[in-house]
């Protein structure tokens, strides 16, 4: 009598062994009477899964109340073809779209310091011509910088003349328009100051600045002789060595 075929749901359940492993006799059985019931399954062969009590099943397709909780495919033999891992939780999910991020942030952060290191290493050939650029750029902020400093100390000097007339009135009501230019003057004084230190600021940053990319060039173009170095000793030692002639001696040319 031929054994009867499993349904679209109909399973086996087979208790979960204490050493976790597959029971494959009880499995190639049940291959072996899909294939003599000439029943026609899945391309795969056999689903394995486990109900909440634990409990291991195999059939030809995955029921409903499997499909969230993990299937492994097997074939008609009982052997593995792949593993359908549990659908993630709400944490989970979030968990591995932070990673994600974090990856993506990772590869990001990768791809722009090495433009930037190709942007450096085509700006300069050498050291030198960093010190060039970077003497260049301090050269016109400190143009702006002693610009506002004697424009300040003209102002100061005008100012002093103001004060000088202030007092020669000798106790008499100040003019108002002389009241108005100290005070511009004042405020214009302070506006001044502030571009002086706004102007040192700014050579300390672009000293810091360029002394940071000479350094990382520096570094960069060490990296480099040192993978071409490794290259070149790695292609000589692949090199096959030259034939010696018999005694051990190494051939002459002759003439």
């Amino acid at each position: 009598m031929m054994p009867r075929a499993l349904s679209a749901y109909s399973t086996r359940a087979e208790p979960m062994l204490n050493s976790g492993t597959i029971n494959f006799v009880a499995i190639a059985a049940l291959g072996a009477c899909l294939a003599l019931s000439g029943h026609s399954v899945a391309a795969a062969g056999l689903y394995k899964w486990t109900d909440e009590r634990g409990v291991v099943h195999y059939s030809d397709k995955i029921p409903p109340e499997a499909v969230d909780k993990g299937t492994v495919v097997l074939d008609k033999q009982g052997r593995q073809l792949k593993k359908i891992e549990p659908a993630l939780t709400g944490d989970e999910l979030k968990a591995r779209q932070a990673e994600e991020e974090r990856q993506k942030a990772i590869t990001k952060a990768k791809e722009e310091r090495a433009r930037k290191d190709l942007a450096l290493l085509q700006s300069y050939t050498n050291a030198d011509e960093i010190d060039f650029a970077r003497n260049r750029a301090l050269s016109a902020i400190e143009a702006q910088l002693k610009s506002a400093e004697t424009y300040n100390a003209d102002l100061a000097k005008r100012l002093a003349d103001l004060d000088k007339q202030k007092a020669a009135l000798g106790g008499k009501p100040v003019p108002v328009t002389l009241d108005n230019q100290v005070s511009a003057i004042t405020v214009e004084m302070g506006r001044q100051t502030g571009v002086i230190a706004q102007k040192k600021d700014e050579m300390a940053a672009v000293s810091a600045r360029y002394e940071a990319d000479k350094r990382h060039w520096q570094e960069i173009k060490a990296d480099q002789a040192r993978t071409a170095a490794a290259e070149s000793a790695v292609s000589t030692s692949s090199k096959p060595s030259a034939a010696k002639a018999p005694g051990g001696a190494s051939p002459t040319a002759t003439r």
